[in-house]
């Protein structure tokens, strides 16, 4: 499936599109769409990975390198927008984030149970995803209106908590339980997502499914921090 999806993309656009980070390493990498757009690639799988990370073949001594390259990204391109994509959720409402349907906490009760509150290598609630979690949310609360895309629930997702946006949209081909709450968009079933950025600062998110557009949601607008004026002080000899 991911060979197809890369096909088609190769396909539709013109230019070579970039696809994750080299070799297996953590990133990030850095790629500016625009005057107004900046996205950061990171692979965090490699976070979770129980074996062999590279770091001496991926150049970094521990976590913290990979936490300061994401921060100089940011704080480069504090004007623009911000898009930190990851194939895992930061935070979210399907069963990796602990949220079950009545029939999987009945049906599976130990195995739900578990993964709510302790967690298999993928779940939120697995001390390393913490950790990692912890990291990248830190890193978002310090740029204005910062958004993180993520793939791996099989949903659509939209929400923003801590004036972070958090979108996933992972449901091209399967499907899987989301909890739906009436203040965010979430929606399970073979569905996308589509976000624009435009010149004027507005954020457009759509979702679709096969039938044509489900909802649509003006971001936050990006707010640039100001430039400090440090005024002179004329002096008299």
């Amino acid at each position: 499936y991911n060979k197809q999806l890369n096909r088609y993309i190769h396909k539709r656009l013109k230019e070579k599109p970039i696809f994750t980070t080299p070799q297996g390493c953590p990133g990030p990498v850095e790629v500016v769409l625009s005057d107004h757009l900046v996205v950061i690639l990171v692979d965090n799988q490699w976070w979770l990975h129980p074996y062999d990370r590279r770091y001496k073949k991926c150049g970094i001594e521990d976590v913290g390198d990979i936490a300061v390259d994401i921060q100089d990204i940011m704080r480069r391109n504090a004007d623009k927008s911000i898009l930190l994509a990851g194939y895992h959720p930061l935070s979210n409402y399907g069963n990796s984030g602990g949220y079950f349907s009545f029939g999987q906490s009945t049906a599976l009760a130990p195995v739900s149970l578990y993964r709510k509150f302790f967690g298999g290598r993928y779940d939120n609630s697995f001390p390393e995803y913490k950790a990692m979690v912890e990291v990248f949310e830190a890193l978002l609360k310090e740029s204005s209106g910062a958004i993180y895309l993520s793939g791996a629930e099989n949903n659509l997702q939209y929400f923003v908590k801590d004036s972070v946006v958090y979108i996933n949209s992972g449901s091209l081909s399967n499907r899987s339980y989301v909890k739906e709450k009436k203040e965010l968009f979430n929606r399970k079933g073979v569905r996308y997502g589509r976000l624009d950025i435009l010149k004027d600062g507005s954020r457009p998110i759509h979702f679709f499914d096969e039938t044509g557009k489900l909802y649509s949601k003006n971001l936050p607008h990006h707010n640039p921090p100001k430039q400090q004026v440090i005024k002179s002080t004329p002096t008299t000899e």
